[in-house]
């Protein structure tokens, strides 16, 4: 399950990564979306995404940064609560998405399995716009699909961990 590194790699070690999750489809999009649009610009595209969310799934700051960093992080195929508390630690542009706040696995994961409805249906506008801009758009079909199997992806992760 997930990457492993040795000791002093500069890349972080995930929990689980979309290879670890066969589902038999093609892959429409890619697992990281930094592949399609410049990382800064997906970040605009993340902190809109969660301006949209109505006050009842982020009435406050805290909860605005839970659905920043589960929104990149789904985005940029990380789907594990651990490893979003990391990214959201030592990742520059997660760290940035957190806004400097602590955030826990436990927090995070609360947060996504509370509100993910709402969650789903800003991911699947998310990957819409930005497919818009990649190499070939996709229908609302085909990113809402894309919307649940990443949504799938996070909550097998975490079955995994918390087995």
């Amino acid at each position: 399950m997930g990457s492993t590194n040795a000791p002093g790699d500069s890349e972080p070690t995930f929990v689980f990564r979309r290879q670890d999750f066969s589902d038999g489809q093609t892959g429409a999009f890619p697992e990281d979306l930094r592949r399609w649009q410049p990382a800064v610009r997906l970040v605009r595209t993340v902190s809109d995404a969660t301006d949209s969310l109505t006050p009842g799934t982020a009435p406050n700051a805290v909860t605005r940064a839970l659905a920043r960093v589960v929104l990149w992080c789904l985005v940029t195929g990380r789907y594990a609560s651990w490893d979003m508390e990391t990214l959201s630690a030592e990742e520059p542009l997660a760290h940035h998405l957190s806004a400097g706040l602590s955030l826990t696995h436990t927090d995070l994961h609360r947060f996504r399995r509370e509100h993910e409805a709402a969650l789903t249906a800003a991911l699947s506008r998310l990957l819409h716009q930005v497919a818009a801009e990649g190499p070939a758009p996709r229908d609302t079909a085909a990113c809402d699909a894309e919307a649940a199997r990443r949504y799938e992806q996070a909550r097998f992760a975490d079955s995994r961990i918390h087995s």
